[in-house]
This record gives structure tokens, sequence and C-alpha cells, in this order.
């Protein structure tokens, strides 16, 4: 047996009972779904920046940078950490995963920062659209208390794992909305449903796929999952539900625009 095959031996001994089958089983799926993730922001994301760029729009603020910066940065660390756990560097993956405990709070906070911003410099141009903050701030919540539970359980990888994408699924919802948005709604028309639809799909695609893999491989679907799956629908059928409000655009407005 050489040095490569004894490493893998000794990181798999480290792992609980079964857990080491189970990643394998687990990692084509895992990937396919980080792939799915990337490509939502993508095509959701490249297109409109090049727009941007040839039309010759005003530069994006200071902040929507720094934004990128984190977001992007988290996609790449996301991605190492799945690539690490693909080829049993554990501990490598564990020290990485100490930048979580940061970087995901920077997220959040630079996240909301950047929308009411954003939400601000819109006033007196087409896209000015107060009630629309509650969506990208519910993808916010969904993703800082999901990761705040899967960094907590990170000794349970089946759990952990699952989790964690469950909340970077959670922030990829605005690249899918940019990418077929548009298509939704004027296939769907306007309304609680279709706003759903536009802004949610692509994270409620990742719901279903773990609950149907689980079910699939295990019989029966993950706890974890069914439990932050519905938080996260609840969350954002709660955002739609302010965006329709009449209260909810009395409220951003005076907010932002006093």
């Amino acid at each position: 047996m050489n040095v490569a095959q004894n490493a893998v031996t000794e990181s798999e001994r480290s792992l609980p009972r079964g857990s080491v089958q189970e990643q394998r089983a687990d990692a084509f799926l895992f990937v396919g779904m980080l792939l799915f993730i990337w490509a939502g922001l993508l095509f959701g994301f490249v297109p409109r920046i090049y727009q941007h760029i040839v039309q010759h729009r005003p530069p994006y603020l200071a902040v929507v940078h720094l934004h990128t910066f984190l977001f992007l940065g988290w996609m790449i660390l996301f991605t190492t950490q799945v690539v690490l756990v693909r080829s049993t560097n554990l501990p490598l993956h564990r020290r990485l995963g100490k930048l979580s405990f940061f970087w995901g709070p920077a997220m959040v906070l630079i996240g909301m920062v950047t929308q009411f911003m954003v939400s601000q410099a819109r006033f007196g141009t087409p896209r000015w659209d107060p009630p629309f903050v509650a969506i990208p701030l519910a993808d916010l919540v969904n993703f800082g208390v999901l990761l705040a539970f899967a960094l907590q359980v990170r000794r349970n990888g089946a759990t952990h794992k699952r989790l964690m994408l469950l909340a970077t699924s959670a922030i990829s919802n605005v690249g899918f909305a940019r990418w077929w948005g548009d298509s939704l709604e004027n296939w769907l028309g306007v309304g609680f449903l279709s706003e759903m639809t536009q802004d949610y799909l692509g994270g409620f695609l990742v719901i279903v796929g773990l609950i149907g893999y689980d079910v699939a491989v295990q019989g029966r679907p993950s706890r974890p999952v069914l439990i932050g799956g519905a938080f996260i629908i609840g969350v954002e059928a709660l955002a739609i539900f302010l965006y329709f409000n009449p209260w909810w655009l009395e409220l951003t407005t005076r907010a932002l625009h006093p």
C-alpha cells in the first residue's frame, strides 16, 4: 500500500462508522448541486454585468464590489471544501472551515447594507421598488440561520454538509432569478405564486433534490433537510407576503427615502 492509500485509510478511520460509504454515495449529488448553483450565479450575473459595461451605465457602488468579493469568495471557499471532502483531505477541510465563522457573518452584514444602499440609489429611476428589499433580505436570513446550525453540528458530517448546501443555495436565488425570472413572469403573470417562483425556484429545486435523493438512497428524507427546507420556504413566503402588503410599501418607502 503506498503513501497516498495510507493517508486515505487513516482519514477514513477518523470518520464515524458508515460515513465513508455515505460520503462516497453523496459525492456525485453534492458536486452536481454545486455545479447547478454555479450555473445559476454565472448565467444570472455575467450577462447583466456585461450589459452594464457595454452600455456605459454608472459605476457600481463601492459597497457592491465588497459584497461581490465576499459572496464570490464564499462560493470559492465552499467549492474548495466540497473538493477537499471528495478527496478525503479532511484536516485541511477542517482548517479552512474555521473561516466560515467570520466570513459568513460578514456576508450577512455587508449583504444587508448593500441591499439598502442599492435600493436607495434607485430612487427616481424605473428600478425604484422599495418593497423588493424583503426578497434579498429573506435570502440573507436563511443563509445566516442555516449556516449557524451547520457550523454547530459540524461533527455530524451528513447533517453538516446538507445544511451547508441549503445555506449556500439560499444566497444563489438572486442569480437564478436574474437568469429566468423575466421568462417565468411572462409565463405565470403577476401574483404571489408567480413572484415566489421567480425569486426562489433555484433554491427550491435544491431542497427537492436533496429530499428526493435521501428518499431514494436511505428510504426516508433527512430530518435536517425537511426542517431546514421548511424554514427556508416559510421565510421566503413571508418575504413575498410583505412585498405585496401596502404597509410594507409605506414602511420601506419611508426607510429608503425619508
